[in-house]
């Protein structure tokens, strides 16, 4: 593989982007769903990528299945960008994850297993993502709690193998009554190929569980406000 400096490459390849929409007026496609009873899953790409996005939720079980890729047509050169998500028990509302009264300091955790393989090419870029995400009530509603996120990121290789994800998430606004959080995995890869080239693409599932791999499954993590925070 041809060795690139990846913050000189990020930016022409997003510059690439740029021009290649411009110029070829293509149409970027964005695709939502919820799959009952509790995970949300999203695309987003561009007219020569794709992206799949499905989740499986169940009392006790969560699996996330996410796939991006870019593919150029034969003896066309380009630039593309291929997202997908899934959030489970997430927006519109954090319904059914354990929520704790408020506190300065919250503990959160979540093991999951990630089962996948990233595979950027020669002049490209991507990752799977994993995090634990905050959400706070205040005022009547539910908000998402954009402070010390608690993450994992996956760059390329291939992966089969157990996690903890773990923090403390300190909460600075008083008036927050009470906070909750959902697990939250993602791909995103975004690069350049051609006819001659290996063109980028990343696959995965992500199960999040309890009480050893593969058996108790939890698609909500373990929060906690302890004593004397």
């Amino acid at each position: 593989m041809i060795q690139i400096n990846i913050k000189i490459l990020k930016p022409l390849l997003m510059l690439l982007l740029v021009l290649l929409t411009i110029t070829t007026a293509l149409v970027i496609v964005s695709a939502y769903k919820r799959a009952p009873p509790y995970a949300n899953a999203r695309v987003d790409y561009l007219a020569y990528e794709n992206a799949v996005a499905d989740a499986k939720a169940e009392p006790g079980y969560g699996r996330a299945y996410l796939y991006s890729y870019i593919s150029i047509p034969p003896g066309i050169g380009g630039a593309g960008l291929a997202t997908s998500e899934v959030e489970f028990n997430g927006d519109p509302v954090p319904g059914n994850s354990p929520v704790v009264s408020y506190l300065p300091y919250v503990y959160e955790e979540s093991y999951f297993h990630l089962k996948g393989t990233v595979d950027l090419g020669d002049y490209s870029f991507g990752y799977i993502w994993i995090e634990i995400k905050t959400y706070v009530y205040k005022n009547g509603n539910w908000e998402l709690y954009y402070s010390n996120e608690i993450h994992e990121v996956f760059y390329e290789g291939t992966y089969n193998e157990g996690h903890l994800l773990s923090g403390y998430v300190e909460i600075s606004d008083t008036s927050v009554e009470k906070v909750t959080a959902t697990p939250f995995v993602s791909t995103e890869v975004y690069g350049y190929c051609s006819e001659n080239e290996v063109c980028p693409w990343i696959q995965g599932v992500a199960d999040f569980y309890t009480n050893g791999y593969p058996y108790n499954y939890v698609y909500v993590p373990y929060i906690e406000a302890p004593i004397g925070a």
